[in-house]
């Protein structure tokens, strides 16, 4: 298994998909799928009106803003993104700042973060920096602070086209691999696994693939894409499909005495 996204796959997708990032029902902050998820992500997080709290990977900050309103946070949260979409965070008046997880992790803040959230971003981190990142981000959790990490299981109910499943395989490690690195930086670790059932026109499917709404379909050029599409009509023939999107939660705290 690849511990690595390919190399400056992640920047670029998200160049080009910022336009209409929002457009798919996984981000669109008012879809039925996030009306359902943010009381669990506000929940894990353990947000207060008082929290100081930082999206890590936060894109455009729509999710981080329908979290912030969800728990009455009275002071903005800030988003950590280091691609194009963070100017749609800004937009939106909450704090951005350009830098990844591993360049937030090393800043010199201590303790100064009451919940830290890495949210479907662990994917495009190097496993082997992992550890380090875990070690900063802990340095950086107050004494009573959440850091959560959301991810997603190797093997998805998605329906994804055979080479598609490929890549995602290549690119989404156990989540125990996350887990031994917080334990490892002194955190302790409670995973949840929470399940959306989703229902979707089957065309509808098909242009969010062909959007590249996921990075896991910029590997592909368009004629590929294509190929994988017709592969998928052959495969599914009813007009909707069903399927469920499982999140993994990893929700990890300071050890108590």
């Amino acid at each position: 298994m690849s511990e690595d996204p390919p190399s400056g796959s992640s920047d670029e997708h998200y160049a080009a998909v910022a336009a209409r990032y929002e457009q798919s029902a996984f981000y669109d902050p008012a879809s039925s799928y996030n009306r359902w998820l943010i009381p669990h992500v506000v929940a894990a997080l353990g947000l207060e009106p008082a929290s100081r709290f930082a999206d890590l990977g936060g894109g455009t900050g729509a999710f981080t803003a329908a979290l912030s309103e969800a728990a009455g946070l009275t002071t903005l949260p800030s988003v950590v993104e280091p691609s194009p979409l963070r100017e749609q965070a800004t937009a939106r008046g909450l704090p951005g700042l350009d830098e990844d997880a591993a360049t937030f992790a090393g800043s010199p803040g201590v303790a100064d973060w009451d919940a830290l959230l890495l949210k479907e971003v662990v994917h495009h981190l190097s496993l082997g920096a992992f550890p380090e990142i875990c070690l900063g981000l802990a340095r950086r959790l107050s004494a009573h602070g959440r850091l959560v990490t959301i991810t997603r299981p190797v093997e998805p109910d998605y329906p994804l086209f055979s080479a598609a499943k490929i890549v995602w395989r290549m690119n989404q490690p156990p989540a125990s691999r996350y887990v031994s690195a917080l334990e490892a930086a002194g955190l302790e670790v409670e995973e949840q696994e929470h399940a959306f059932r989703f229902e979707i026109p089957r065309e509808e499917w098909f242009t969010l693939v062909r959007n590249r709404f996921w990075s896991t379909f910029s590997a592909f050029s368009d004629e590929q894409l294509e190929a994988g599409i017709r592969e998928l009509e052959e495969r599914y023939k009813d007009p909707i499909l069903s399927f469920e999107d499982r999140l993994v939660f990893l929700v990890a705290k300071h050890a108590g005495p």
